[in-house]
């Protein structure tokens, strides 16, 4: 470690390596495009965050090395060591000076890049934009991930206090964010830390369980929608399938399917496979909306998006969905009642089995109940 450092914590920070399209190599698209990045691969990515960027050439062509950090905490650690960098043990170097290093070879890589998009005529390149650091706060322009991240913390307060959902709600794009919970057994003082951020309908209490509804506010600054080729629809669409979801809509006119899926305890393995398939044909999600179904069931539907940034699937499990028995209970009352009434025998003065009880009706008649030693139950009236 050089000295005047000091260690910044693994968690603290993130280092990933991505592989750079020659179109993007001028700073202004080297940014966005990282960004871009960020948003797939750094789980609570915001406009809080603050990167860093070495270009190194490989194989397989021009790839960048990015270390970010919260703004907030770094500006801790400047706080807490004043005039002393900050060191990074996983690649060797302090976060103040990644990315200065080896800066003739850069210049050679940029000289060879810049030497090839002259050869095409479409590229027009800026002198001054070729800058070697990405040393900067993400701007306010770029959609900030702090509902999105406020949503997976709250349904990880869900599993933890072993309460319930019985519908699910988010909706992720570059317009906008939001969130909506029904829950069962969640006390509203659990989520006091994210207050600024939802709203809590009043708690009801039914058989002594409370149940509150959570959402987030969502202002979309427009209602453009860009659906996704239908190549791709067709692509999750045979993916879900694959995974037991049974088809119950869809719409390709919005990039909308719905689907059923039998057991819910899959659901976290089917969204981390079409998840997979979302982030490899560069698309998103728009919305996801999921709801408890008949027993075991959950229904759900999503709207896909092309060149979205955003897949809101973290912290979605299936056992944070309450089973639905209302459709079940009906059917076992009534089987029993036709039971009793279907296996009346004809009674020879004798009494046939254990009584259970009788009722006496206004007419003056009684109705008893016996159930004989085969378990049959049945009825005299007298």
């Amino acid at each position: 470690m050089r000295s005047g450092s000091c260690i910044a914590s693994k968690a603290d920070y993130d280092c990933y390596t991505m592989h750079l399209p020659f179109s993007v190599i001028l700073k202004k698209k080297r940014i966005n495009y990282i960004r871009s990045q960020l948003e797939k691969l750094h789980p609570c990515f915001s406009k809080d965050m603050t990167i860093k960027s070495r270009l190194k050439l490989k194989r397989g062509g021009v790839v960048s090395d990015v270390v970010v950090m919260n703004s907030y905490k770094l500006e801790e650690y400047h706080n807490r060591y004043p005039g002393r960098k900050i060191w990074l043990n996983e690649v060797q170097d302090t976060f103040e000076d990644f990315g200065k290093k080896k800066r003739l070879l850069r210049l050679c890589i940029l000289f060879l890049v810049l030497a090839g998009l002259l050869t095409i005529s479409y590229f027009s390149i800026d002198s001054q934009s070729i800058e070697e650091n990405v040393d900067e706060t993400l701007n306010s322009d770029v959609v900030a991930s702090e509902k999105m991240c406020a949503a997976k913390d709250i349904l990880q307060i869900i599993a933890d206090s072993k309460s319930l959902i019985t519908h699910l709600e988010i909706i992720a794009d570059y317009k906008g964010e939001s969130f909506s919970f029904i829950t069962q057994g969640l006390y509203p003082e659990a989520l006091f830390d994210y207050l600024s951020l939802i709203e809590l309908s009043q708690t009801d209490y039914i058989n002594g369980i409370p149940n509150l509804t959570v959402k987030s506010s969502y202002s979309p600054k427009n209602n453009l929608v860009h659906k996704i080729d239908i190549q791709k629809f067709i692509l999750f669409r045979d993916l879900l399938k694959m995974y037991g979801c049974q088809i119950v809509n869809e719409s390709l006119e919005n990039s909308h399917i719905k689907v059923k899926l039998q057991k819910s305890k899959e659901l976290e393995a089917v969204l981390e496979k079409l998840k997979e398939k979302l982030l490899e044909c560069n698309c998103g999600v728009r919305k996801i909306k999921i709801d408890s179904g008949k027993a075991d069931e959950l229904l759900m539907e999503i709207i896909f998006e092309d060149n979205s940034l955003v897949v809101p699937f973290d912290g979605i499990k299936g056992d944070l969905f309450k089973r639905n028995m209302t459709e079940e209970l009906p059917n076992v009352s009534s089987s029993k009642k036709v039971q009793i009434f279907q296996m009346q025998e004809k009674l020879d003065g004798k009494m046939p089995g254990v009584k259970l009880g009788e009722i006496h009706r206004k007419n003056g008649t009684t109705v008893t109940f016996y159930k004989t030693p085969a378990g049959k139950i049945i009825k005299e009236e007298k």
